[in-house]
């Protein structure tokens, strides 16, 4: 066999890679922009990574091995929160948990300060359909707290989302043993 040109300096992906553990984590704050959403609602959209404990940094981590392989490589780590109608009690709710957790911090309606900034996070799995119709999971951030209330351990995990009413078509592997005759059966 000759080796592939490109062979030294490719990563070494082995498959031994690990989703986040539902919980709650302090993270900090990289990136925050008011966008729009889908449907035209104003919304601010956050870059987050976790900043303390065993799993620190791990979307940079993450993103920086993804992007060796993919220059379209997306951060995996955003929070969206509308600002506006219904949802504007979770805004305020989100911009006094980030109040709250940052000494001296004033939100200012400038949504370029929130960067570097702490905040607690919770996160959950959810589930979705993979190729070829195999059931999967992530790790989303799914809401915003206190730095303090997650450092106490007061809070509750989010519970597993689901696939509503879907069934895998998939069928777990089966091997059957092949006898070692010498020769590659194929």
């Amino acid at each position: 066999m000759q080796k592939p040109s490109g062979y030294d300096q490719a990563p070494a992906y082995t498959g031994e890679s690990f989703a986040l553990p539902s919980g709650g984590y302090v993270c900090k704050i990289l990136q925050a922009e008011e966008a729009t959403s889908t449907s035209g609602r104003p919304m601010l959209v956050l870059l987050l990574d976790i900043a303390e404990g065993e799993f620190k940094d791990y979307y940079r981590q993450r993103f920086d091995r993804v992007k060796q392989t993919d220059p379209d490589a997306k951060w995996g780590c955003v929070f969206r929160q509308l600002t506006d109608g219904n949802s504007t009690p979770f805004f305020k709710g989100m911009i006094t948990s980030i109040e709250v957790s940052n000494s001296g911090y004033k939100w200012n309606w400038d949504e370029k300060t929130l960067s570097g900034k702490l905040v607690g996070a919770l996160f959950g799995r959810e589930q979705y359909l993979g190729n070829g119709g195999n059931l999967k999971w992530s790790t989303k951030c799914q809401a915003l707290r206190s730095v303090e209330t997650i450092r106490s351990g007061k809070f509750e995990v989010p519970e597993d989302k689901h696939v509503a009413g879907y069934q895998s078509q998939s069928s777990p592997d089966v091997f059957s043993p092949v006898e070692d005759n010498g020769d590659l059966p194929f």
